[in-house]
């Protein structure tokens, strides 16, 4: 391509509504795997999406076999999930109360009336408990049933991806792959280093190779596609979310890896782009809010939520308890909701400060370059080099200063969306 490092500021957007034939789009193993996992509402949105946008989907060969030797285990998993949840929550109902029971006890006022008052506190306890298990049960069922797991996907695929599978590689081709895939990873060259723990080796079609490269074929196999002219645009749809595909700058997903983007294009004549399946969804449904639960892509993390599940389960009980149209499920919703709000502020309050004081930066750094544009045009030659060396310096602080201010600002903006999204669900929560 004639501009220089265009895989940091080419930013073209893909309208899916009015896709040119210059435009491949590329789903990832995952991304057609996780299908199997999504409500059949939502799962029939993302294959209508397919539908419509057929003629510009190529898949890897490389996907689709990983997808056909896996999906078959991941709905047998799937359904063992199922089958064991009503055991497995009566089970968690089960140990909370053992656990409170013993705490309880292990007050030691040593009188009969304390005595009393525990063994009644217990016994109410109990039936609280009671009833909030069959509320949960009830609730996990509704929540199970939103998902049909008789439906095998792979004819449909089929009927989608006719005519729009690449080829198998030859052993040779995955050889030549494979023979300096090491040193990628050694010196983190993506895609695909993460996977590098992986030992099982795959045999298929006359074949074998070890299943850590399966990213990196895939990715040989993207760039041996968009080598025909005809293809300017890469839109890779994948749900991987590990740094050998996107750079994150402090949890924030900027975009795909300028490795890649740089690779792609010294190989071919195409921009790379990357989204994942609630981004490509939002393209073709006119309510913009997640249809997916990004599990792995959320700025917060469960764990860093203050709330345990014991906490929760009593803050439920006390609320339910309170008002009996506002179940216990509804409670933990705005329990953690609330909390994730909190941390949403303290999130944005931190970037704004950030933004800030980047600006103060970039308005001093362009006073100095403006001096040192006085001082250029006064000054003979004796100092123009080291002049011109300070004049540059400058210019390139000031890009990687615009660079993080456009960083900060888009985080700023994902943090706005999310706060958003969290605040009507608790405005749902509350009509409901």
């Amino acid at each position: 391509m004639d501009i220089i490092f265009r895989e940091f500021f080419h930013k073209e957007s893909i309208d899916f509504k009015k896709l040119e034939l210059d435009t491949l789009i590329v789903f990832d193993t995952n991304t057609l795997l996780n299908i199997y996992r999504y409500s059949n509402d939502t799962r029939q949105k993302l294959i209508e999406a397919m539908r419509e946008i057929q003629d510009n989907i190529w898949i890897p060969n490389q996907v689709m076999l990983e997808f056909n030797l896996n999906r078959q285990e991941l709905l047998a998993n799937l359904i063992i999930e199922k089958e064991n949840v009503p055991k497995e929550l009566s089970s968690k109902f089960k140990n909370f109360y053992n656990e409170s029971e013993n705490f309880i006890n292990q007050i030691k006022i040593k009188s009969v009336d304390a005595s009393n008052m525990k063994k009644q506190l217990l016994e109410d306890f109990k039936a609280e408990l009671s009833n909030l298990e069959e509320v949960f049960a009830k609730k996990t069922n509704d929540i199970l049933s939103i998902v049909d797991l008789t439906e095998d996907l792979a004819i449909e695929f089929g009927e989608i991806f006719s005519k729009r599978i690449g080829g198998f590689y030859t052993q040779q081709q995955l050889d030549r792959i494979t023979s300096n895939a090491l040193e990628r990873f050694e010196l983190n060259i993506p895609p695909g280093y993460k996977d590098g723990g992986k030992s099982e080796n795959v045999s298929y079609n006359g074949v074998t190779y070890e299943k850590k490269y399966g990213d990196l074929i895939i990715w040989n196999q993207i760039m041996d596609r968009a080598k025909d002219s005809v293809i300017k645009k890469i839109v890779f749809v994948t749900d991987d979310n590990k740094t050998d595909w996107w750079f994150k700058v402090k949890g924030k997903t900027i975009g795909p890896r300028a490795e890649l983007k740089n690779e792609l294009l010294r190989n071919s004549e195409a921009d790379l782009h990357m989204i994942n399946s609630n981004q490509f969804l939002r393209h073709f449904t006119e309510n913009k809010s997640n249809l997916i639960d990004e599990e792995q892509e959320k700025i917060f993390n469960e764990n860093d939520i203050n709330l345990d599940n014991q906490s929760i389960l009593a803050d439920s009980i006390n609320i339910s308890h309170l008002n009996k149209n506002f179940d216990a499920v509804n409670a933990f919703e705005v329990l953690k909701n609330i909390e994730k709000i909190s941390k949403i502020n303290n999130l944005i309050d931190k970037e704004m400060q950030i933004v800030e004081n980047l600006n103060d930066q970039i308005k001093t750094n362009e006073k100095l370059i403006s001096s040192i544009k006085a001082v250029k045009a006064r000054k003979g030659k004796l100092v123009a080099k080291t002049v011109n060396n300070l004049y540059f310096n400058e210019k390139e602080k000031k890009d990687s200063l615009l660079l993080e201010l456009s960083e900060h600002q888009g985080y700023l903006e994902q943090l706005s969306e999310e706060k958003y999204y969290i605040e009507k669900i608790l405005d749902d929560i509350s009509l409901n």
